[in-house]
């Protein structure tokens, strides 16, 4: 292959494999450079050496290691993984799941994979293989057996030949023998619930929880293995079955932080192991959370985890930050810092790495929502189904009294920031200010990029061309910037200079139009580019950022540091371009 100097100097013919992200960073010979990013290598290393590991039979793993789980046995033999597939069997256009076939269609399309299958590795002998034929269910746990040769998938997919329905859906529960690849399905159904533990508390015995999609209705279904059949458990023998006396369990809710009890069985006492920060609630002083849910107009639920003001009084209104998260349903109620539930618990997690800050915010007195719709509707409906989700909560909690109406915000990582800049663009609520992190738009310039990707489609109503372009015309965010009067604060994460080039439509053209609006790129975004960053430097960059864009836009505060005159120099002019009055405290 011609090196790019090369074939500038004799002149070339531009590659049908090109794409524009890949131009941008000097590939003109057809190399999908971007692409290349998401091709896995696998090695094993040693006291003696580092052996090269191939994934079920491939030497490159093509997975978004964003996605990626990886899950060690207890006796670290072996680990499970979640992998990307070059092409689907066939016979898993069976799967009645919608998701799970938009995926299916877009994988043979895109070089850049979501994991949809498992892959077992042998720690050992360095040498790996599939699981089963049956893809990766959504938000799937995997639970090893004391003995590390079984696991628990729930909720999961099953073979298509199963012909089950729940297993056709993803809703069912399977324990697999990782040895001989034979599986047994437990007689649970999941649909419509979330799975928020599974555990095995003895060889014989599984346990799996889970609520609705409301988070309420927590369940605890226990199961017993006789020869190679699954039953329920008898409610009254259920604990005294188990071979183990004591049991370990974690104990939190939304306002308490985890604490890890031990349990005795026979008796029912309890005593305390490890409190990770005994002395959290009492140097911080932390914003009360509480849950709610309701049904938006259309008929779609919402549900919302809201942090109040860290000083919160009754009768006062304060300013507010919708932080929204892509809909699934909640788990049992969980200790956060960052308004996230699921993955984040005490530390920092996915939501706090990207640009949502949670009690950050709460401890300046100002509250914060974390939002999610329910099962949303596809292609462009699901964008109106957010931009109804946050003008509906927005005007409730003004209604309330909670919330001050001048002071409402919208923060959108990833796929949630399609959401803010779509409902920028598109709603007549005033929302004081906005933030969209490392978010994808299915605009025109950066679907041009990418030589015109189908998903783009589904959500303006057909092709870039022709009669569909009205479509365009009318939804993209891009062509609608002269509609966004909304501060607005553009955060780059998982790329350089094609990452400003993927976002320079909307940008460019609020500032032609004099709107207010900054792009930030995070530290070493061209060197240390991720979708969700890992080191500290990065994470603090990005979170001072947005606590310091919310303080700004919605209280007036700034911080004294110097460091940041220009900062705020910056988003003065801003606001005197715009018109825009400073916030009463």
């Amino acid at each position: 292959m011609l090196s790019p100097s090369r074939l500038w100097h004799q002149g070339f013919t531009l590659s049908d494999a090109a794409n524009g992200w890949s131009i941008l960073n000097g590939d003109i010979d057809g190399t999908d450079s971007v692409s290349l990013g998401y091709l896995n290598a696998w090695f094993l290393r040693s006291p003696d050496a580092l052996r090269r590991v191939n994934i079920a039979d491939n030497p490159v793993d093509h997975s978004n290691p964003f996605y990626r789980e990886l899950s060690l046995s207890p006796n670290g033999r072996y680990a499970a993984v979640g992998i990307g597939l070059p092409h689907a069997p066939e016979n898993w256009n069976q799967y009645t799941n919608p998701s799970l076939q938009r995926l299916l269609k877009s994988n043979d399309t895109s070089a850049i994979r979501v994991p949809l299958s498992y892959a077992l590795i042998d720690l050992r002998a360095g040498t790996s293989r599939a699981l089963w034929n049956a893809p990766k269910g959504f938000s799937s746990q995997v639970s090893w057996s004391p003995a590390g040769d079984h696991i628990l998938l729930a909720p999961t997919f099953l073979p298509p030949d199963e012909n089950s329905p729940q297993g056709l859906s993803g809703a069912a529960a399977a324990e697999l023998d990782v040895l001989t690849g034979r599986y047994a399905v437990l007689p649970i159904d999941l649909t419509s619930r979330t799975v928020v533990s599974s555990q095995w508390p003895s060889t014989h015995e599984i346990e799996i929880s889970s609520t609705n999609d409301l988070g309420a209705d927590l369940k605890a279904q226990r199961f017993t293995r006789s020869n190679a059949e699954w039953a329920p458990a008898p409610a009254a023998n259920a604990s005294a079955t188990s071979t183990a006396r004591i049991r370990l369990e974690i104990r939190q809710d939304l306002n308490h932080p985890p604490q890890i009890l031990a349990i005795d069985f026979g008796t029912g006492e309890s005593r305390l192991i490890l409190d990770s920060n005994p002395h959290l609630l009492l140097q911080f002083k932390l914003g009360r959370v509480e849950r709610l849910s309701g049904t938006l107009s259309n008929g779609r639920q919402w549900i919302g985890q809201l942090m109040y003001p860290a000083d919160y009084e009754a009768g006062h209104s304060y300013p507010l930050v919708i932080q929204s998260l892509y809909g699934h349903g909640f788990g049992a109620e969980e200790f956060t810092l960052d308004g996230f539930w699921g993955l984040s618990g005490m530390g920092l997690g996915p939501s706090a790495l990207v640009a949502y800050p949670g009690q950050l915010l709460a401890t300046r007195n100002i509250a914060v929502l974390q939002l999610a719709v329910i099962h949303p509707a596809s292609g462009v409906e699901q964008a109106h189904d957010y931009q109804l989700a946050f003008e509906t909560l927005a005007e409730q909690l003004a209604s309330s009294g909670l919330a001050d109406r001048t002071k409402i915000a919208l923060d959108g990582f990833s796929r949630n920031g399609f959401w803010v800049e779509y409902t920028l663009a598109h709603s007549q609520f005033p929302f004081a200010a906005a933030i969209a992190a490392d978010n994808y738009d299915p605009s025109y310039f950066q679907s041009a990029l990418a030589n015109w990707r189908e998903l783009d489609e589904q959500w303006n109503g057909g092709p870039a061309f022709g009669a569909g372009l009205q479509q365009w015309l009318a939804r993209a965010p891009g062509f609608n910037a002269e509609h966004i009067h909304t501060p607005l604060r553009i955060i780059g994460l998982s790329g350089g200079t094609s990452l400003i080039i993927g976002q320079w439509e909307i940008y460019s053209r609020l500032k032609y139009l004099k709107k207010p609006v900054e792009m930030a790129m995070m530290p070493d975004a061209d060197t240390h580019p991720s979708h969700a960053p890992q080191n500290p430097r990065q994470i603090m960059a990005i979170q001072e950022g947005v606590v310091d864009w919310f303080s700004f836009w919605l209280t007036g505060r700034e911080d004294s540091s110097p460091k940041k005159r220009a900062q705020y120099a910056r988003w003065h002019a801003f606001r005197s371009s715009s018109a825009i009055p400073a916030p009463q405290l």
